[in-house]
């Protein structure tokens, strides 16, 4: 597996951790949105913790990813954020793209 991956055995069963840069660009990211001090914060919050959901399984889903990402998108669309500080789409691409290549590394097993 790839740097910020990890995996262990257990009774034969692999168990795949989730992706600690993905996750932190997560954090990093509810952060900032937090700071802004917006009254859809909230909306932004459950949609990044749905994502951070995915990472914690340890079998994240790609196209679940994906979706959500372009939702976190679709709502700051919505609701006029165009912080260029927040690098929104920046970010969540890149999780997407660590899922990605996770997903096709498990599938490989």
């Amino acid at each position: 597996m790839g740097p910020g991956t990890s995996t262990c055995r257990a009774e034969g069963i692999l168990i795949v951790h989730y992706d600690d840069k993905a996750y932190r660009l997560t954090e990093t990211l509810e952060r900032s949105i937090v700071r802004l001090n917006l009254e859809s914060q909230g909306e932004f919050v459950a949609l990044i913790s749905a994502i951070q959901m995915q990472l914690d399984s340890g079998t994240p889903v790609e196209p679940v990813v994906r979706l959500l990402a372009e939702a976190v998108i679709a709502l700051a669309d919505a609701r006029g954020v165009k912080d260029e500080r927040l690098r929104l789409n920046e970010r969540l691409e890149t999780v997407v793209e660590r899922v990605a290549r996770l997903s096709h590394k498990t599938e490989r097993r």
